[in-house]
């Protein structure tokens, strides 16, 4: 049985793994990217971030609180946890609308394509962020 301390470990190093491996999308690409292994496990490009008012990828992964609660509004909760579990459970991506809410109490609104990926016997999902058009 993994005990919890393991499976923060197993998490840290298949983050660190898709930062290196997946660097060239991380900062290359014109969306905000973030992945998503657990609540004290993701990782962001600085597009990312901004949108959500954070000053680096950093500072918005070091966050160790509820992802959900934090930073999905209401109205947009069960699109995004729908859409990661079935992309966890049935390995399926999917496209959702989703309004995040941002450091400074703000709200912004995105469409966001959540694709799985496992690695390294890991699961987690990397997600594509849009903001909306108005």
């Amino acid at each position: 049985m993994t005990t919890k301390s393991q499976q923060a470990e197993a998490h840290e190093a298949a983050l660190e793994r898709v930062g290196r491996e997946m660097a060239s999308v991380l900062e290359g690409s014109a969306q905000a990217v973030y992945v998503y292994a657990c609540d004290n496990h993701k990782l962001c490009n600085g597009r990312f971030a901004s949108l959500l008012g954070y000053g680096s990828p950093e500072e918005w992964a070091s966050t160790d609180v509820p992802f959900v609660d934090t930073f999905v509004a209401q109205e947009s909760q069960d699109a995004l946890v729908g859409a990661y579990w079935r992309a966890m459970t049935e390995k399926v991506g999917s496209s959702v609308p989703v309004t995040w809410r941002r450091k400074d109490r703000g709200e912004v609104a995105t469409d966001v394509i959540i694709v799985p990926l496992t690695l390294d016997g890991q699961d987690m999902a990397l997600h594509f962020v849009s903001k909306r058009r108005a």
